[in-house]
Order: C-alpha cells, then sequence, then structure tokens
C-alpha cells in the first residue's frame, strides 16, 4: 500500500514513526509537502493519506466525508477506497481512547473546555457524549477566576495553570508539541492528574492507519507504538545534588542506549572558556544561573538525549518548566553522609555548606522529578533501576 503523510504547517512529525512501527516495512510510506497534495490526490497516488493535525475540509477535493469530519469541518485521513476519495476525522475518538487509558470516568462532572481552537466544538461534543457537564470558556484567567471545576480542557490555547479555579482535580491539555506542555506540568507537580496530547495524537494516527489499511491494530501493538515514541523523542534529565553521582550515571545511559549526553556544566565551561568556580568568582552566582537558563531552553529543544543537570538547576521554576517539555526528570537521590564538599563546588565547597544546600535543594528536587532513582548502592543496582525506565 502507499501511505502518504501530509505535514502541515511544520507540525513535528509522529506519523511516520508510527505508521512505520504498525507497518513493519508492509507498505510504502512518503511524506507530501504543500505544493504536491492537491495534485496527488487528483492522481489517486496514495491508498490514503495521514494529514498531521488536521485540515480544512473544504481546502480538499473529496467524493465524501464521515460524520465526525462533517460536523467538525476537519479532516486528518482522506482514504482512497476504488478511487473515490473520503476523508475522515478521528480527534474524537483519539479523545476518547486517551480518556479511557488514563482511567478519566466524567460523568456528571463540571468540566471547563477553553474556547479557541479548531478542535473546540470537537472535544465538547465527545465531552458531553460521555457524560461530562461541559461548560465553555475563554482563555481569560478573570472569567475563571472562583469558579468552580472538576476538569479542565485545553484544545489548544496557550494558557497559564489556573489557579483562580477551585476543585480542580484533572488537567487535559490536547496540544502537541511537546510531549509535556508547562500547562500539565504544573498540574502535575501540584498532585494533580494531568496528561495532554501526545497520547490523543497517538490513537488518532493509529486509527487513521487503521482506516487507510484495514487492519486491526491490538493492544500489544499501540503499546509498542507508545514506546516507540518515548525511545524516539523523550529525553532523560538527571537532576540531583552535586557529587550524587549524575555525570557517571548519564554516560552509562548514554553507552547503553546510544543516546548523546549532554552534561550543562561542560557547555557553560565551554561557551565561558572557564571553570564553574571561577565563573562563579568572577560574575557571580545570579549571571550563573542565568546562563544555566539559556543552556535549559537550548536543550529543551531537544528529543531523545540523556541531560545531566547542575545540581541548582531546579532553583529557576522556568528551568525545570522548559527542561520537563520533551522529558523525563530522574532524580538521583544520595543520602547526605554520602556526598562531598568539594572545592570545586563553589556552593558546596565544605561540609557545612554542602549540608545546607542539601537541606534547601531536596525539596525542589522532590517537586520536580518524575522518578526518584536511590544512588546509594551499587552502580550495577542504579542501573537496574533505571531500565525500568527504558522498557
Amino acid at each position: 500500500m502507499e501511505i502518504g503523510i501530509y505535514r502541515l504547517n511544520g507540525n513535528d512529525s509522529l506519523a511516520p514513526l508510527i505508521t512505520e512501527t504498525l507497518s513493519s516495512g508492509r507498505h510504502h510510506i512518503s511524506i507530501i509537502d504543500d505544493r504536491n497534495l492537491s495534485d496527488d490526490l487528483d492522481q489517486r497516488a496514495f491508498d490514503g493519506v495521514i494529514v498531521e493535525g488536521s485540515c480544512r475540509s473544504s481546502d480538499i477535493r473529496m467524493d465524501g466525508m464521515s460524520e465526525s469530519a462533517q460536523d467538525s469541518g476537519y479532516v486528518n485521513v482522506i482514504v482512497n477506497n476504488e478511487g473515490k476519495l473520503k476523508g475522515y476525522s478521528t480527534a474524537a475518538c483519539g479523545l476518547e481512547r486517551m480518556l479511557k487509558d488514563n482511567g478519566m470516568e466524567l460523568d456528571g462532572r463540571r468540566t471547563a473546555v477553553i474556547t479557541g481552537s479548531e478542535l473546540c466544538e470537537t472535544v465538547i461534543r465527545t465531552l458531553r457524549s460521555l457524560g461530562a457537564e461541559v461548560t465553555a470558556v475563554s482563555p481569560d484567567p478573570e472569567e475563571l477566576a472562583g469558579r468552580g471545576f472538576s476538569v479542565l480542557v485545553n484544545p489548544g490555547s496557550d494558557i497559564a495553570f489556573p489557579e483562580e479555579i477551585s476543585g480542580l482535580e484533572t488537567v487535559i491539555d490536547l496540544r502537541y508539541p511537546p510531549l509535556r506542555t508547562p500547562l500539565v506540568y504544573e498540574a502535575q507537580i501540584r498532585g494533580l492528574q494531568a496528561f495532554g496530547g501526545l497520547e490523543m495524537r497517538l490513537h488518532e494516527i493509529i486509527n487513521a492507519y487503521g482506516l487507510i489499511t484495514g487492519e486491526k491494530i491490538d493492544e500489544e501493538q499501540i503499546e509498542y507504538c507508545r514506546k516507540a515514541v518515548y525511545r524516539s523523542k523523550r529525553n532523560i534529565v538527571i537532576i540531583g545534588m552535586p557529587t550524587a553521582g549524575k555525570t557517571t550515571i548519564s554516560n552509562l545511559l548514554s553507552r547503553c542506549h546510544a543516546r548523546t549526553v549532554s552534561e550543562m556544566d561542560d557547555f557553560i565551561i565551554r561557551e565561558t572558556g572557564m571553570s564553574i568556580s571561577d565563573y562563579f568568582s568572577k560574575f557571580g552566582e545570579k549571571s550563573f544561573r542565568e546562563r544555566e537558563s539559556e543552556i535549559c531552553r537550548k536543550l529543551s529543544e531537544g528529543t531523545g538525549a540523556v541531560i545531566s543537570t547542575g545540581g541548582g538547576v531546579v532553583i529557576r521554576h522556568e528551568n525545570m518548566l522548559q527542561l520537563a517539555a520533551n522529558s523525563l526528570i530522574v532524580w538521583l537521590d544520595r543520602d547526605l553522609p554520602l556526598l562531598e564538599g568539594r572545592e570545586d563546588r563553589p556552593l558546596s565547597s565544605d561540609r557545612t555548606s554542602l549540608e545546607r544546600l542539601y537541606e534547601e535543594r531536596r525539596p525542589l528536587y522532590e517537586k520536580y522529578s518524575d522518578i526518584r532513582i536511590e544512588n546509594n548502592m551499587t552502580i550495577e543496582d542504579v542501573m537496574k533501576a533505571l531500565e525500568e525506565v527504558f522498557s
């Protein structure tokens, strides 16, 4: 079969990875650019086309549309059935499956849906069909102030975490990329249930692939696709105290899993041409933290790497929002008696300063990490614990 993938607006593409994983070489998959889409469809060059994101159904010449595509006005898959082109939207089924995977029961729950996105109407219809009590609200924080909602769903607006909502239990942000939006991460570090658009996109694409090929995708294949996406797209960020073993473990992970390793302190040393302690002495901690934040922004844009952070990266909330976007945050936790004060560490050069730093930062490591790995044992035991991250 010939499967085309149309990249709309330069979206970060999941479709080639997922379709190639499902296809296992049985189908030919190619990328379509803007200039060729209409011609390729007119010539019936493909058995089906998956649209990265979705496009207006009125922009594409088709012979028919599914009910869901007609209702939404958007399509994200076009199937060539014996020369007849039919457009489908798999957004609703992707949303339903994501909610199911996360154990969401919506019956009777007060749910706010942020307006201003092409997905908004589809999301509202789907949530109401599942029994949610839905209210459409604007992205304006003042509209949310003082109102009580159990669930907040953001189909596509760029909004900050709504501190004003009372009774909030679940946050769903359907934007992708990144793997994890700041809105989702902010909710998670507050202890709320939160998940995002990657999972919805995964199921949208799997459903689109099934419509084109006629293949039934089982749960084992779905899980294999999910793991393939995380292996390819997700960074592993290691946080923890100085001398907790971050560099050693990061280098081992890099070798074992063929990932590049980025040492944040090394970036700063290369850029400034001086050691961390010399930089602190000459320019002070504030200047160092600014450079550290710049490195966080740069590294957060990459995927599939191991990132070893400086011990103080957790001091700035914005650093962690940046790093969490495409990463799993792993706290490498070593007990205080096993940590060492070193002269080349400006803020932990002696035992007293190290102990003070430990008390200050430990709550931050706990707050911002997705998982905690103890490094009070052998390196082999630590690596065995970390293997579960990659399984």
